[in-house]
């Protein structure tokens, strides 16, 4: 069978009602797999961000999709990475990139490289001379790293 990819990114302003509609196109156009592309936790859609990303990932894991879920700039660790560590456990279909960064099939390999300008906001990090690839929280001005969720709760 061929592996056909939808890419579906940007939700975060988007009604909720229309996730399953762009599933449904995703489906229709064939593809047997999604990536999940960031830019996904509704923080401008008027519903809190924590809620509004759990239903995106509960339709996307009803949906049967094998799907890959990468952060963009707008989602804070604290809501993204606990949410999203319960909805894989919850659908086998459901992938972490940030932890599995390299994926390799038969004909073909996926590579995710997280990553958002932590100068603007974003929390994921690819590195440089001088802020290191990480993961990071803003508090009072300043830049905390840390690797797993109940360092910063």
């Amino acid at each position: 069978m061929v592996k056909t990819y939808g890419i579906i990114s940007e939700l975060h302003k988007a009604p909720l009602h229309l996730v399953p509609l762009a599933l449904h196109i995703v489906k229709q156009k064939e593809a047997n797999a999604l990536i999940l592309n960031g830019d996904v936790i509704g923080e401008q859609s008027g519903i809190h961000p924590k809620q509004y990303f759990a239903t995106v990932l509960d339709h996307i894991g009803k949906s049967g999709l094998e799907t890959y879920v990468l952060p963009g700039s707008h989602e804070p660790l604290l809501i993204f990475g606990p949410v999203l560590e319960h909805f894989t456990q919850q659908y086998a279909t459901m992938r972490d990139a940030t932890k599995i960064q390299k994926v390799e099939k038969k004909d073909h390999t996926l590579v995710f490289i997280p990553g958002s300008d932590v100068h603007c906001g974003g929390q994921y990090h690819l590195g440089d001379e001088q802020i290191p690839t990480g993961k990071y929280v803003h508090f009072n001005s300043r830049r905390l790293s840390f690797d797993h969720w109940n360092e910063c709760v």
